[in-house]
Formats: C-alpha cells, sequence, structure tokens
C-alpha cells in the first residue's frame, strides 16, 4: 500500500495558512472541527456483491451487519476502500513503523488481520483529522465473516447422544410437542424426552446430549410410527383406533375422530389453523379410513366446539404408501399450506421403482408428484420427507444389488426431479473432507455414520431447524444437525 506521511500534509496546511494570513489579515479563516467518518464502504466482494457497512458515531465502530462469505478470505487479503468520506479527506492509520501515515484509497489493503475483530481482539483503527488539524477521532473498523459455509449442513463430529432407548431392532419414533422432543420405541411404555430451551435459532443453543427416561401408558398394539401432533396434542393409531396425548405419556381413546361404521388405518398429517401462512384456515387431520372393505382419504376438521368430518367416495389408490408414513406441511408463496407424505408401498405393485411423493391441499384429495422421467427419486425403504431450507429432501435405505443401506439425501425444488446430493447435504457421520498427498480428498466416516447401513431409523425437524436421526441397533446413536446459514443473524 502507497503511504503519504503526515508530517508533508500538516507542513501544506500550515503553508497554505500563512499565505491566507499574509494574503489578508483581516479575513480568519475558521476551518471545521468536524472529525467524523460520514461514508465508508469497501470494494464488491466476490461476484459483484456490495456488502453495506454500518458507522456507529457513538462507539465509533465501523461494521458489516451482513458477514462476508466463508471463502471472502482470499479477496480482503487485497481490497480497495471504495469510499471513505471526511470533512477533511484525511484519514491515518498506523504503518510498519507504527506512525501515522495518511490512507490512499487508491491502493489496496489487506483487512484479514481485522476479520471477526470482536472475537480476535483486532481492529483497524482509523484517525479521522478534521480540517482545523486539530480534532481528530479514532473509529475501529470490524469485518465480519462467516466462519462455516452458510449452506452445508453441519452435524458435527460425531453423535450428539447415545440412543436413549439402547440397543434396538424396533422401530422408532422422534417427534417434538411443546418445548420437548419425545422419543418413542416400538412395543415399549418407555419414552424418552428432552427439553428444547427458550430462545431464538440465532441463539448459541446447545441441548439434546441428556435424554429423560418417562414411563407411558401406550395403549395395546399402539403403532408409534403411526404417530403425529396436532393443535399441541399427539394422535396415534392402535388396533385401528385412534388415541390422544396431550404430554405423549396418558393415552387416552378418541372416538369421535372414528367415522361412524369404518375403521382408521392410517393417520397421514395433519394442518394447523396456529400456523400464519394458513390463509385457507384448514384445520384438522388428515387420515384413510376403512369401510366396506374399500380405503377413502378423510379428514376430520376441528372447530371451535366440533370435529367434522369429511369421506372422500374415491377409493385410496393402490400405489399410495400404506406403512411408516413420513409427511411435512409448508406454506407456500402463496401463503397456503401443503401436506406431502412417502411411505412404505405395498408388495407387488408393478413400476414400483421409484419413491414416490403425494401431496395434498386440504387433506382431503391427494395426488403423486410424478412425470416420465430419469430423474426419479429412488426406490427407498423407511423414506423421510421434510422441506428444509427452501427444498426438498427424502432419505432412507436403499435396496440394491449394488447399494444396500442408506447411501446419500436425494433433493428436489419442485417434488418432481429428484438428483442425489453428493456435497453439502450429507448424511450423519459423513465427516469433513481431508486433503491428502498429491492433492487427493479422502472423506472419512464416523463409525455411527448412517453411510451404507441398514439400520432402523426416526428424523424430525425443530423449531430451530435442527435436523435429529436417531439410529438403531447398528448405530445406537442420536445426531443433530443444521444447515449452518439457519443459524445466522441476517439483519
Amino acid at each position: 500500500m502507497r503511504i503519504k506521511f503526515l508530517s508533508i500534509i500538516a507542513s501544506f496546511f500550515m503553508v497554505s495558512f500563512v499565505i491566507t494570513s499574509c494574503l489578508d489579515n483581516d479575513n480568519d479563516v475558521n476551518y471545521s472541527p468536524d472529525a467524523t467518518i460520514h461514508a465508508f464502504e469497501l470494494d464488491t466482494i466476490g461476484y459483484g456483491v456490495n456488502y453495506k457497512f454500518t458507522i456507529d458515531q457513538i462507539s465509533r465502530l465501523i461494521y458489516n451487519v451482513d458477514s462476508l462469505p466463508v471463502n471472502a478470505d482470499t479477496i480482503i487479503n487485497k481490497i480497495l476502500i471504495k469510499t471513505l468520506t471526511t470533512a477533511s479527506g484525511i484519514v491515518t492509520m498506523k504503518d510498519q513503523s507504527d506512525q501515522d501515515s495518511i490512507i490512499n484509497i487508491n491502493d489496496s489493503i489487506d483487512l484479514l488481520k481485522y476479520v471477526n475483530a470482536p472475537e480476535e481482539g483486532k481492529y483497524l483503527v482509523l484517525k479521522v483529522w478534521a480540517p482545523d488539524m486539530q480534532t481528530q477521532n479514532e473509529y475501529r473498523v470490524s469485518v465480519r465473516m462467516h466462519r462455516m459455509v452458510p449452506d452445508s449442513l453441519s452435524w458435527g463430529k460425531e453423535p450428539i447422544a447415545a440412543n436413549p432407548a439402547g440397543i434396538t431392532e424396533q422401530k422408532q419414533k422422534i417427534v417434538t410437542l411443546g418445548d420437548n422432543i419425545l422419543l418413542f420405541t416400538q412395543n415399549s411404555d418407555k419414552v424418552y424426552s428432552t427439553t428444547i430451551p427458550a430462545g431464538s435459532p440465532t441463539d448459541r443453543l446447545n441441548y439434546g446430549q441428556n435424554w429423560e427416561l418417562k414411563n407411558a401408558t401406550l395403549p395395546e398394539g399402539a403403532d408409534v410410527t403411526s404417530i403425529i401432533r396436532f393443535d399441541e396434542k399427539l394422535y396415534l393409531l392402535a388396533n385401528n383406533k385412534v388415541y390422544n396425548s396431550a404430554d405423549g405419556l396418558m393415552w387416552a381413546e378418541d372416538a369421535v375422530l372414528t367415522p361412524s361404521g369404518a375403521t382408521v388405518s392410517n393417520l397421514i398429517t395433519s394442518f394447523s389453523d396456529n400456523d400464519g401462512s394458513n390463509h385457507k384456515k384448514i384445520n384438522g387431520i388428515a387420515s384413510i379410513v376403512e369401510k366396506n372393505g374399500q380405503k377413502y382419504f378423510s379428514f376430520a376438521e376441528k372447530t371451535e366446539n366440533e370435529w367434522n368430518i369429511t369421506t372422500g367416495e374415491e377409493i385410496v389408490p393402490a400405489e399410495f404408501p400404506v406403512n411408516n408414513l413420513s409427511a411435512d406441511v409448508y406454506a407456500t408463496e402463496s401463503g397456503t399450506l401443503n401436506a406431502i407424505v412417502v411411505g412404505n408401498t405395498a408388495d407387488g405393485l408393478d413400476n414400483d421403482t421409484a419413491t414416490v411423493v403425494w401431496a395434498s391441499e386440504d387433506g382431503k384429495a391427494w395426488i403423486p408428484m410424478e412425470i416420465p422421467s430419469n430423474n426419479n427419486c429412488p426406490k427407498l425403504v423407511d423414506p423421510s420427507i421434510i422441506h428444509y431450507n427452501d427444498a426438498f429432501y427424502i432419505c432412507g435405505k436403499e435396496n440394491k444389488n449394488d447399494a444396500k443401506g442408506f447411501q446419500k439425501f436425494y433433493t428436489s425444488p419442485t417434488l418432481l426431479v429428484w438428483k442425489g446430493v453428493d456435497r453439502m447435504f450429507m448424511l450423519p457421520g459423513i465427516l469433513p473432507p481431508v486433503k491428502l498427498e498429491g492433492g487427493v480428498t479422502q472423506y472419512p466416516y464416523s463409525e455411527y455414520s448412517f453411510k451404507g447401513k441398514e439400520v432402523n431409523y426416526t428424523m424430525v425437524v425443530d423449531r430451530n431447524h435442527y435436523i435429529w436421526m436417531v439410529g438403531g441397533k447398528g448405530i445406537d446413536k442420536i445426531w443433530r444437525g443444521r444447515v449452518n446459514k439457519l443459524g445466522f443473524l441476517i439483519q
């Protein structure tokens, strides 16, 4: 960086003052005492992106509200200060010999050493000189940069906890209910709970290491994989009867949700009127009922005082999933709710070579989201689906000769065209890449990785955008992960 020394500039001002005084002693020149920075801006970062800097005039702090991308360190180590506006135009900083030297904004500057200054205690200190050359103010510049790749799903180096149910081959179900996360195991009255602390996703939240055993009274024949949440209650099926619970521990039969002359064979999902995006005000539980040997879609709408049950007339297609359903409900850009569901389908179906997502706008009519394509999601066992970070993701166990067990997440922006994810959004236990000699990149695995395993599992997303995956026998651990940027504060 080219430096002009302060003494030269100071001499220039002194000479100017003398000349002015000699020319006319009767006209005193009063120079402004304004020693503030009026505007500060760096050159663009990356693909021409401008990051706004805020000037706190009270604390004399200059900082960027939105953090720079994690790979910007190769840019800001030699960057131009595009705008630096003061009344005098004279701003100095310490040079290598600790002397005040004029900043020339036509020369690049290395800001890398001042990244994340509040944490490192290193600030770029700028001294502003007023036109009167008597008043000075010092400003500290803090350059904020993400330490993590924003769009990367981070699970950490190891599981967050052991599976509290121990080594189990039984089906499991993890759900959120209020401030708790509950873990159920098939054929067991033991329920395990951990608390979600108060706070926002941007707080430094750390939970899930400790799980408390709760004794429950699940009904005989309870299918824990059928559990869904609606209106701060959980609902499940046991011997084709519906039961509900306010805490996941004490369960009571809910005979109202069973239409007259029918039995409930599946609970699919729920639409909640408590969701601010629910502009259509759809509020209730979507299910499948069996009547006269045929299955029909049914929707139990919850009003202020009662349930209104509507059973469709069209028979449920044979291709619709029949067990271990996984569903999610998300808000569209228009502010309405859409439901999506996947699951295991009946054996022996023709052309059953893909995992097909079924979708509904009201819980009463469901359509398959598929088109003739080579980009379908492959056939998976026990598939799970989530709408997460503005995209759809499916994972499950593959059953191909060359690929058994979990292989990867599959993603789609539209539910129609799917592709496998080979970077950024990886399964738990695939550790960060390591550079080896010769430029070879290795992807190590935790011994508790899901990759290649055929274990039973369960998955849920909590209100802080954490994805929880619990593995049964063969993993016996709980992983917790989140896309990094969903924990960043963006203003």
